[in-house]
């Protein structure tokens, strides 16, 4: 934890694993398989890990639109709601009788995603300055 005037600050990887928490007690809760197979699964392919940050940017709009409609303005608000829902597909994914997706797969592939996508967000100036504020 950082120290801002007193309050305690959860440093960038806390964050991380707080919004990895919020994604996978969410898929959990609807079906996923628990177990410690989240970051150590199968291998799903063998292209380097890189976040569609074009797609991202693209989206970026769209949600924040929806978000700001929905009157949810706070950013850290903002990425638990997108960890939940990542947890809710997941669960549609990979969640029933017959998985579209075995769950061995999917779970590590959605972690990937989430630490992925939150290590490109965070190098930016701009999305560690907003993120932290």
């Amino acid at each position: 934890h950082q120290t801002t005037e007193g309050a305690s600050v959860p440093t960038m990887p806390e964050r991380l694993d707080q919004l990895s928490y919020v994604m996978t007690q969410e898929a959990v809760r609807l079906g996923i398989p628990a177990g410690t197979d989240w970051r150590f699964g199968l291998a799903a392919n063998d292209c380097p890990t890189s976040a569609p940050y074009d797609l991202l940017d693209s989206l970026e709009p769209d949600c924040d639109e929806f978000l700001a409609i929905i009157g949810l303005d706070d950013k850290v608000d903002r990425a638990v709601a997108c960890a939940k829902a990542a947890g809710r597909m997941l669960a549609v994914a990979a969640g029933g009788e017959a998985p579209e997706i075995e769950p061995v797969i999917a779970k590590p592939l959605a972690m990937a995603a989430i630490t992925e996508t939150y290590k490109t967000v965070c190098r930016g100036d701009n999305a560690v300055s907003a993120f932290m504020h």
